[in-house]
């Protein structure tokens, strides 16, 4: 098969739209949808499905209960799922999520045009730009592939409430979605010089509890054991690992315990996130954690912690190398350079990698400062990422990386292929 479009039609038709791609985006990052704001989220969700309704398919918005684990979590628990085309003999998840880190009572709430090419917002990078970014390529990827592309290729969208806090409830839906798909992208926000992530750190979370004993603070001091104190100790020992331990990042987020200043403290508690470069970092963190609760150990205190990994490292091989150079190739036909870094910072790409899903988990706005008041979007990336993931899903369609995806992708291709085979052949 063969893409008849030329890389400037699919420019032309992405900057014909940038106005309207521009008000949509403004739009959805006036909704606040931290992720705590159940109400929030769910308005979010559904102009996300009004809008994604235009598209062939067949979308819903699906609510669930209860998490696989006990985490009670407040939160929208539902998702945004969209299927076109699953008979087909290639598919491709496209993935996202809708909340943020800005609560309904976060002062960050509105949106400013800084200039031509800057638009700041809360979530505007961190990835509401992802989801018009992915709309606007399915669109344009409809529009321009022919009847024979089509039918080679079925995409799956799916959206999700919870990602900003490791998606404990989505969890279950991402890893069906990864069985049933041969590759996937996620819109997460890019850096800003465009380059692709290709290795996340494995991202957790623990806590750490001491109990000491209570006493007067003047008349018998020396009598009680303040909790506070220890932690400290318990702290101190932690934040040094990062110094100590290759591949590891661990931030004490917050503190609190004790009660009136004349009162030796008996409680205290800290809690804390964990990043790991890869499973030899992260056996050693957990060793070294380990040995630090042996170490603080003193009569009079009791010392607890407990701390696990929502997301293993996302850690890359021979099926990220061969869709990246793919990605490359789709680049180049757009005229661009396309490469790669290592980041800190962990996503749904990490669960779905783990899942089994070839994945590139940054195809979203190129932006700065995540995660902060000065969230800014670079503008132009809404229309060039759009040019790029449509390129990619045409030439996809049209086989043009079948001699590419060799390894642990091209099996996992033919698998399914054949899969899909079965289940159409009268």
């Amino acid at each position: 098969m063969v893409v008849k479009v030329s890389a400037s039609d699919i420019q032309t038709a992405a900057a014909e739209r940038y106005e309207a791609d521009l008000q949509l985006l403004k739009t959805w990052v006036r909704i606040n949808s931290g992720t705590h704001h159940v109400a929030g989220n769910r308005e979010q969700l559904h102009t996300i499905a009004e809008r994604f309704a235009a598209l062939p398919g067949s979308g819903r918005i699906e609510e669930f209960e209860h998490p696989a684990d006990d985490t009670d979590v407040d939160t929208y628990r539902a998702c945004y799922v969209h299927r076109c085309r699953p008979e087909a003999p290639v598919q491709v998840l496209l993935n996202g999520h809708v909340d943020t880190v800005f609560d309904a009572s976060h002062p960050f709430q509105d949106v400013t045009l800084l200039d031509a090419q800057h638009l700041r917002g809360p979530g505007v990078t961190d990835m509401k730009g992802g989801i018009v970014i992915l709309l606007a390529s399915l669109e344009l990827f409809e529009t321009f592939a022919d009847a024979e592309l089509r039918a080679n290729l079925g995409w799956e969208v799916l959206l999700t409430c919870d990602e900003e806090i490791g998606s404990v409830h989505s969890r279950p839906l991402l890893e069906r979605a990864a069985e049933r798909n041969h590759l996937g992208i996620t819109f997460e926000s890019s850096l800003p010089d465009g380059k692709l992530v290709r290795r996340r750190m494995g991202v957790g979370y623990g806590h750490a509890r001491v109990t000491g004993l209570s006493a007067h603070a003047g008349r018998n001091f020396h009598d009680g054991r303040n909790a506070i104190v220890k932690l400290c100790d318990w702290v101190q020992k932690i934040h040094a690992l990062n110094h100590t331990l290759d591949g590891v990042i661990v931030n004490t987020g917050s503190m609190q315990g004790g009660g009136p200043l004349n009162v030796v403290s008996d409680h205290a508690e800290a809690r804390f996130n964990l990043r790991v470069q890869d499973q030899i970092a992260e056996q050693a963190l957990f060793q070294a954690l380990e040995r630090i609760h042996s170490e603080i150990q003193e009569s009079g205190y009791t010392c607890e912690w407990h701390a696990r990994l929502n997301r293993r490292a996302k850690e890359a091989g021979p099926a990220f190398d061969a869709l990246f150079e793919a990605w490359q190739r789709a680049a180049s036909v757009q005229g661009e350079l396309l490469d790669w870094c290592d980041t800190g910072g962990g996503s749904d790409g990490n669960l779905l990698e783990a899942f089994g899903l070839p994945i590139i988990d940054n195809l979203g706005m190129m932006g700065q400062h995540i995660h902060s008041s000065n969230e800014v979007a670079l503008l132009p990336s809404l229309t060039s990422r759009s040019c790029l993931v449509t390129t990619f899903l045409l030439m996809l369609s049209a086989g043009e990386f079948d001699a590419l995806l060799d390894g642990p992708f091209a099996q996992k291709l033919r698998a399914l292929q054949q899969a899909c085979t079965t289940l159409t052949t009268p």
